[in-house]
Order: structure tokens, then sequence, then C-alpha cells
């Protein structure tokens, strides 16, 4: 069984109070029941979590977790996942530069507690811990079938979830100072097959007075939705569940987050505000429940952000303004959280996907319309991302060495093929000691298919381009080197010009380009082309000019202008991925087949 809430690739802003994550639907049944069981008093006197669940055995293996300086209590922070699979506390209050200020390693981290401290998973589904940045301290709980659902940012309560599928139930438990278990709530969920809607939700978030009062949002169905709050002393202050039969069409709550002590939720096509010790008001709105989903206010309460559902299943998110103005400010993408007035965080957004989890995580700056990738790595300690500066001094590194290779094949200190290994060793030492050497570091990506599946078309149609230009343009040569030259030769284009030029190129250079230089247009869809990559692609054209040294004018300008070409292809796809395997495997089949078919047909000419 799993926590409720958002999981750790799911960016958790702190200061909105709510989280939100998608799960299925079954088909109505039971009717609700409230109720307040004897509770089982405690045995400890102390007020933390941590003596009223200790562990029962021994403690989970501690993950690795680096801090830098401490953070301003009115910043809005996010746990971001990164590529790499590390998860970074980061403080957005400067949007241009934003501060790593925690990384966690090995450590399934699951959200944000409060400003300071961090909940995180263990192997056991009922071990958890908390960590502050130095230690981790860990609780279990009292119910080997429990799942968790939150602890309050105070640390002096836990809530979790137990389900009784005879009787079609979801059990709602506290754990407090008085309490080791108080079951406080049951509500309908008959557990039953289940389908994919993108409207429900199954939340829970302290908020309110003190951070203390619990809501939970149970939606096993439409028509089994239940809203209730519960307020520190353990009571229901809220109750929002159906009758037998369950709601009418629209009838049920839903969408509900925290903003300071007043939790918003939508229900009979209306949004509703409540506060404790009053009515719930109802609250004027221009949308519809069809297509108002996710809400989040700014943490000073002049914007609002939801997303709207569009006609071919994909989702808009629109942001409303103090001036009563609303506008959509990016397409296809969904889940957003708003972390400043300035900073939205958002999902990528993919037709008929009901999990918040598979979208790239992206960070739009909403006073220049810029989206920025939310997993680049910065400033953890010790640790930065590439930035321009290192761009210029990788290229200048670069340009020298191959001028120095080709001065001498020129002067024929080095044979041809020793020539193109040296000067490719240097190109791949340079962001090698950068990466490990200097910890500056860029995406390299994975064998994941998410990050992959853009490159098959590219890896396809430099197949096809080259069999083409082969076939078509059959190269005469008079001359043939020996074959240990020629194996020599398409070795290395079929297996290492590609990532050494690669993470040379568009791994340092183009990534500290479009650090500092974020300015981005967009292309189609989520394809955008940043301004950095575009400089890094003329920077990987113009450094073809080096060839200069030891060839004519008219093939190196050939040179430069297919190399700018190519570069840009790559540099766009890198940005949409983050992958150099795939920059590099097309590197290499390009260069590769455009050797090696050219000289496979005129060996089958010549009737070798």
């Amino acid at each position: 069984m799993r926590a409720i809430g958002c999981v750790a690739a799911v960016v958790i802003a702190l200061s909105t109070g709510a989280c939100q994550s998608t799960q299925p639907t079954p088909s109505p049944s039971a009717a609700p029941s409230l109720v307040t069981p004897s509770p089982v008093p405690s045995q400890a006197t102390s007020s933390t979590i941590f003596e009223q669940l200790p562990l029962t055995g021994t403690a989970p293996r501690a993950p690795s977790i680096r801090c830098g300086s401490g953070t301003n209590p009115y910043d809005p922070m996010a746990l971001v996942k990164l590529r790499t699979g590390e998860v970074v506390l980061r403080d957005y209050a400067n949007s241009s530069n934003p501060r790593s200020m925690c990384t966690f390693v090995g450590a399934s981290v699951i959200r944000l507690i409060n400003q300071t401290e961090v909940l995180i998973g263990s192997s056991s589904p009922q071990v958890f811990g908390v960590a502050d940045g130095v230690h981790v301290r860990w609780f279990q709980l009292p119910d080997p079938h429990a799942s968790l659902i939150g602890v309050a940012p105070s640390l002096r309560q836990v809530a979790w979830i137990t389900q009784d599928l005879t009787a079609g139930k979801d059990i709602i438990h506290v754990t407090n100072s008085s309490f080791v278990d108080k079951e406080v709530v049951q509500l309908p969920n008959p557990h039953h097959a289940v389908t994919c809607d993108p409207a429900t939700s199954k939340l829970a978030a302290y908020g309110g007075p003190a951070g203390e009062y619990l809501f939970v949002l149970d939606q096993p169905s439409r028509s089994l939705n239940s809203l209730v709050v519960i307020r520190p002393d353990l009571t229901v202050a809220l109750a929002q569940v159906p009758q037998p039969g369950g709601w009418d069409v629209g009838a049920e709550p839903s969408m509900a987050f925290w903003y300071y002590q007043q939790l918003f939720y939508w229900q009979d096509g209306k949004r509703w505000l409540w506060m404790d010790h009053g009515d719930a008001s109802v609250l004027a709105t221009r949308v519809s429940i069809t297509t108002y989903l996710h809400p989040t206010i700014s943490f000073t309460g002049r914007l609002e952000a939801y997303a709207v559902l569009r006609p071919d299943g994909l989702h808009d998110v629109v942001v409303e303004y103090p001036d009563s103005r609303a506008g959509v400010v990016a397409r296809a993408r969904t889940y957003p959280i708003l972390l400043s007035d300035t900073l939205l965080w958002f999902r990528q957004d993919f037709r008929g996907d009901c999990s918040p989890g598979t979208g790239r995580a992206i960070i739009f700056d909403l006073t220049n319309s810029t989206e920025y990738p939310s997993g680049v790595r910065t400033d953890v300690p010790g640790v930065r991302a590439v930035d321009a500066m290192d761009s210029v001094a990788a290229f200048a590194l670069a340009t020298a060495g191959a001028v120095a290779v080709g001065l001498g094949l020129r002067a024929h200190w080095l044979p041809g093929v020793a020539a193109t290994y040296v000067a490719h060793a240097w190109f791949v030492a340079i962001p090698l000691a950068w990466y490990f050497g200097l910890s500056r570091r860029f995406p390299i990506g994975g064998f994941r298919q998410d990050q992959l599946r853009p490159w098959y078309v590219l890896w396809l149609l430099a197949l096809i381009g080259n069999i083409a230009q082969a076939v078509a343009s059959p190269t005469q040569v008079v001359h043939l080197p020996p074959v240990a030259t020629t194996a020599a030769e398409l070795f290395f284009l079929a297996v290492l010009v590609g990532p050494t030029e690669e993470l040379l190129f568009r791994g340092l250079i183009q990534t500290g380009l479009n650090r500092s230089i974020p300015a981005t247009v967009r292309l189609h869809g989520d394809w955008t082309l940043g301004v950095g990559t575009v400089v890094a692609a003329v920077a990987f054209g113009l450094w073809h000019l080096t060839n200069l040294t030891y060839q004519a004018l008219g093939p190196t300008v050939q040179q430069v202008g297919i190399a700018t070409l190519i570069g840009l292809v790559i540099g766009i796809f890198y940005d949409r991925t983050r992958n150099l395997i795939g920059a590099s495997v097309l590197h290499n089949l390009n260069d590769f087949l455009g050797a090696a078919l050219p000289l496979a047909v005129m060996l089958l000419a010549k009737g070798h």
C-alpha cells in the first residue's frame, strides 16, 4: 500500500499547502458512516511522533544528505527529482538562479513536511523517516496494513489509513501526543476494479491554523467522494460524505487545497471556501468543474492557477490575476503549482495519461513566459551546473587542441588516423574534466525509453538519407588506404566520434549557454528552440574551420555549414530529451554511414 500524497518525482511547493495525485475510479457502492471509536491510549509521555511510533526492528540505512546554507522561511521551496535519480531541495527565490539547498542520494523522498524537514520512505511500507539536513529520525506505523497520509509540520501528529475490504471502507487514523492510534472517521470505498479519470484524486494535506488541521479528500468514484477536515483535537470539523446511493452527478466534493487557514474545494458546480467555526461560502468563478482541475494559489494570494481540459484530451494551464484577468499561459501542460507570484511549476501533458509522474517537469517564469527544465542541478555544495563561462573556456580549449593537432598533421608529425584519435581524446577529456574534476554538471541521460524515443526518427532518417546518398552519388576512389587504416577510421566513426563531440558541444557547451541565456522560442507543441542552442550549433560549425590547418577552403566551408545544421537539429532534440546517448548514436550513425556506405557501393561496383 502506498502513502497518500505527492511522490518524489512531483515537485511539492511548501507555499501552496497542497499536493495532488491521481487515483483510479471504482464503481459506487456502500453508504458512508462517520464514527469515533474508542481510542487506544498512549503509553508514552513524549509528544514526539518518534517516541509514540518507535521502530520495532533495525533502523533502515540512512541516505546520503548534503546541505548548504540555510533558507529564508518565506522563500518558495520545492523538491525536484533530477534525471540522475537524486532529489534536490531547491530555493526558487531567484528564478534565474535557483539554489539547491540539499541533495538526497539513495533516499525515497516523499514530500516536504515543513521548510526544513523532509519525509522519506524505506523498504518497509510502514517505516518512514524525517530528514532535517543532518540526521534522519525514523518512525513506524502501528498497523502492518497501514498507509501513511501525512505528517503535521509540527511533527506532533501523524495520519494514516487502513482499508476494510469486507465492509468497503477506508478508515482514517491519527497518532498524536495523546493517542497511539485513534480511528477518526470511516469513508466509503468499495475497492472495485478501477478506471482512469483525470478529475479524481486521493488527497490529504495538513494546513489551517498552526498547520495542524488535516483534510482528506477520498475519491474512489465521483458518486462516493468524501471530504473531511480533522481538527488538532481529532474531532471532525467538516464532513461532506455521500448519502446511501451516492452523490448526484456534479454534487460531489473535489479539488480541495489549503491556503493558510482557508480550505478551498469544489462542490455542486461551485467553488467553496471553508474556515473552522464558520459556514462555507461560495466564491465566484468563471470556470466549470469539467475544466477546472488541480487549482493552486500563490503564497501572497494574488494569483491562482489551474488546468483546463481541452477537447483533444490534453490540458492547458490558466492563471487568474488580481485584476480579474485570466488567460492560458502554457499549452499541453498540467498539474500546476505556483511557487511564487512569478514562478509556476507544471508537467508536460500526454493525451490519455492519468499519471502525474510521467510528464517532464518544467518551471515557467510568468514575467517573460520562459520555460526552464526544473531538473538542472545548481549550487549543491561543491557541485553546480555549467554556465556560459564554462562553455567559452571549453570551446577555447577544444579549438586550441584542434589547431595543434591539425598543425602536427600538416607537418607530418602525426599520421592521419593517429591525429584523429589524439584530437578526440583531448576533446572528450575536456567535458570529463569539467564533470568529474571540477564538479560542473550537465545532463547526460540514460537508457529510458521516454528519453530515447524521439531519437528513433532521427536514427531512421540518417540511415535512409545516407543510403540514398550513397546510391545516387557513388564515390569514385582511385586509391584505397590500407585495410588496417580503413578499419581504424571506421571504428572511430562507428563508436568514438559521437560521444566525444556530443559530451563537449551538446553536454557542456550547449547546456552552459542555455543556462546563462535561458530565452527560448516555442517551435511546435512541447518543442522549443533555445538561444543558447543556436549559439552552440553555430560554434560547432565554426569550430570545423580548424580543419583549414590541413585541408582546402572549399571542403572546410562545406563542413562548417553541414555541421551547423546537424548541430542545430541534435541540439533541439537534446534540449527536449536531455539525453546524450541518443545524440551520440545519431552522430556515430551519420558519420559512419557517410563513410562506410559509399565505400561499400564503390567496392561492389569494382567487383570486390
